[in-house]
């Protein structure tokens, strides 16, 4: 982020925007978490989002650039591929059992990709909102497992699925460095982080996509309609 902030500032870029994650807020305290918020992350990834979102609002009070942070849920859609949702999808058009990281009996949310740009897009056009953070939230809260129900639906398939802890993770890291990064972040499931962008709501009109929606496009998409 400081090679990206002094390359704009070679480049004379006037804006930077920063989509981030819910990684900085740590544990909530809150059943929603708006951007007053405290940010107390205890994890190394969400220190790293800390950090970076520091960077860009300090550039932005110095002068150097107008920055702005979007932070956003868990995501899933087309071309969402690194996404902890698209394999679950996948998995359903096989016929398969999903995969998920934690309880799946916790609150969660889910962001629609295609509905990020219009909003960041927006937010970018817009003098006023720089020098702060925003959060865009999923459709609703939803329930895990009603998630992967709906998935399974969608294809005509009763849900099948396997959760993995903590354990099991520390025995996968030491096989797949995915798996490794993965342990640190399991607090997200078992104290979920529920965003509150009533801000954003108030500042802009957002468009979400409905879960049964999303899911039907995200399928579609992947078998190539």
């Amino acid at each position: 982020m400081r090679t990206t902030l002094e390359a704009a500032k070679l480049a004379k870029v006037p804006r930077l925007v920063l989509p981030s994650s819910v990684y900085s807020y740590g544990v909530p305290r809150a059943p929603s978490v708006a951007e007053t918020h405290a940010r107390d992350p205890h994890t190394r990834k969400g220190k790293y989002r800390k950090q970076q979102e520091d960077l860009v609002l300090e550039a932005h009070a110095a002068g150097a650039v107008q920055g702005m942070v979007v932070r956003l849920p868990d995501f899933y859609g087309p071309h969402a591929e690194l996404s902890l949702a698209n394999p679950m999808f996948r998995a359903a058009l096989d016929g398969k059992t999903a995969n998920w990281v934690g309880p799946v009996n916790t609150p969660h949310e889910f962001v629609y990709v295609p509905d990020t740009g219009p909003v960041i897009v927006d937010l970018a056009s817009r003098e006023e909102c720089y020098g702060e953070a925003w959060n865009f939230g999923g459709a609703a809260t939803i329930n895990t497992l009603d998630f992967i129900t709906r998935i399974y639906r969608a294809v005509g398939r009763a849900p099948k699925y396997r959760t993995v802890g903590a354990g099991m993770l520390k025995f996968l890291g030491w096989f797949n460095p995915t798996m490794r990064e993965v342990v640190e972040m399991l607090y997200l499931q078992e104290t979920p982080v529920i965003l509150d962008d009533r801000k954003l709501l108030a500042k802009l009109p957002v468009h979400k996509t409905p879960y049964d929606d999303g899911i039907r496009q995200t399928l579609a998409w992947m078998r190539g309609e």
